[in-house]
């Protein structure tokens, strides 16, 4: 992780003297922005725990900062709200992104896992969303909006211009963000949302029965609304556009250079719960033989170019 706990405990940070006290809060803050630049990235990570963690540590940074406007820096304090929203975002698009690559199960998923558990059926299963955070967080709750409905239909500069919005108002609530985003798009009840949003899905690669599930439509309707505005799906089988060979090689590489930055991170003596272990060592193995073929593949039309 990018902290040491104790130095957010609020006790330790509220000895300090109050020129310590501004210091130490401009580092954490810098830490955090660049921890968190790294991990939010596109194809950078399919495992949303190394920011859910991040989360927990802004929160405890946050209760380490004075809460009145003469016994500290006040802007640390809205950083970091900034940072917690920006956070809260990035597990969310990790989430949804995990769901579209088949390592997180979908809601379809889950109903059907209950279905086949109740049944006598096996109980193994993938990570669901709710082993990560609470439901509450994920979906809102009451009048309290989750983290999920500032990622669902939410473009980045409708999040960015959101974020302005409300740090200009001095309330980077999450209620207050999701406020600012209601206003400023369109209904998702909309005909307008629905074509920019299926568009925009297709466009990075979902099917047809995807982008169904992730905007609660059926699969006739999604089709039914492509068909008219003329968007096509890479659904398997039934392919209508070409595959981007180029872009495939360009992200994998991507990604990977993200993974070797998580894994210079990692201390596998701090792994706890080895119940999956047999499972992660056969997905290696069947991942390196993979790459190991593209890895050659590469080298030889490098040669011989």
């Amino acid at each position: 992780m990018v902290h040491n706990v104790d130095r957010v405990d609020p006790a330790v940070y509220a000895e300090l003297p109050q020129n310590e006290q501004i210091k130490l809060a401009g580092e954490w803050l810098e830490v955090g922005k660049q921890w968190l630049a790294l991990h939010e990235g596109p194809l950078v990570t399919v495992d949303p725990t190394p920011i859910v963690e991040f989360r927990t540590w802004l929160l405890q940074a946050l209760k380490a900062l004075p809460t009145t406007r003469n016994s500290g820096p006040p802007e640390a304090r809205r950083d970091i709200n900034e940072l917690l929203r920006r956070s809260e975002r990035a597990i969310g698009v990790v989430i949804r992104r995990a769901q579209h690559a088949g390592f997180i199960l979908t809601a379809r998923q889950i109903k059907e896992y209950s279905a086949s558990v109740a049944h006598g059926g096996p109980r193994e299963r993938k990570p669901a969303p709710g082993d990560y955070m609470s439901s509450d967080l994920l979906y809102g709750s009451g009048n309290s909006k989750g983290l999920l409905q500032l990622t669902d239909g939410v473009t980045d500069r409708q999040f960015n211009d959101a974020i302005a919005l409300a740090r200009e108002e001095g309330n980077l609530a999450r209620t207050n963000i999701f406020r600012k985003l209601h206003d400023r798009r369109l209904s998702v009840d909309s005909t307008r949302y629905r074509e920019l949003r299926i568009t925009e899905l297709a466009e990075s690669s979902h099917t047809a029965d995807q982008i169904a599930e992730i905007m609660g439509l059926r699969v006739e309707g999604v089709r039914r609304i492509a068909n008219r505005i003329g968007v096509s799906f890479a659904d398997i089988g039934k392919t209508r556009r070409e595959v981007d060979h180029t872009r495939i090689v360009r992200e994998t590489v991507i990604g990977l250079e993200g993974t070797v930055l998580a894994l210079r991170m990692l201390d596998l003596t701090q792994v706890e719960d080895l119940s999956e272990i047999e499972y992660w060592v056969t997905s290696l193995d069947d991942s390196l033989r993979s790459l190991g073929r593209f890895h050659r593949e590469l080298k030889e039309m490098n040669h011989g170019h």
